[in-house]
């Protein structure tokens, strides 16, 4: 077995990649959302303050979506294309749980393909200490929401400003 990671620890390993990248896609998408609320509201200011022509409008507009997609590409997409190892893996375990520290990414580096100067006894013993450990670890406890907290609060503040502009200019409009 001193070529393959044990197959518990690799479904922990697979698990907390799997809610990471989940909330990398979750953040990226909220920055999306955030940059094209922001350019959307600083195009709609432009447009009240200055007249401007049609096309000019329309441009801008395109433009504004095109902020959108490049921010969402770039903090969302593009992460997520990138395939974590399972050494990253058990380095991010280990900076969230300090119960872990140095033990994970041993049992996962022993379960390398070289025999080096380490002993099967020594990798058993790795894995079993590492499986004591993993037993008792919640993965969706483990990556806090804090890593989205952020975007997520922005977003909301933004959308609540749009939803003000819209509904003020609705009211404008009906007025006159």
């Amino acid at each position: 077995m001193a070529g393959e990671i044990d197959p518990f620890i690799r479904g922990k390993l697979l698990a907390f990649r799997g809610r990471f990248r989940l909330l990398v896609f979750f953040r990226g998408a909220c920055c999306g959302v955030l940059f094209f609320l922001a350019a959307l509201l600083i195009l709609a200011l432009a447009d009240w303050l200055i007249v401007m022509d049609d096309r000019t409008r329309y441009g801008l507009s395109g433009a504004v979506y095109l902020i959108g997609l490049l921010t969402t590409w770039f903090i969302c997409v593009r992460p997520l294309l990138k395939l974590i190892e399972e050494r990253e893996v058990a380095a991010m375990i280990e900076e969230e749980e300090p119960n872990l520290r140095a033990e994970l990414l041993s049992a996962v580096e022993l379960s390398g393909d070289g025999e080096g100067l380490d002993s099967k006894a020594l990798r058993r013993q790795a894995r079993e200490r590492v499986i004591e450990k993993l037993h008792g670890l919640d993965t969706t406890t483990l990556m806090p929401k804090r890593l989205v907290k952020t975007c997520t609060i922005a977003v909301a503040v933004a959308r609540g400003g749009v939803w003000r502009e819209v509904d003020g200019l609705a009211r404008c409009g009906k007025s006159h």
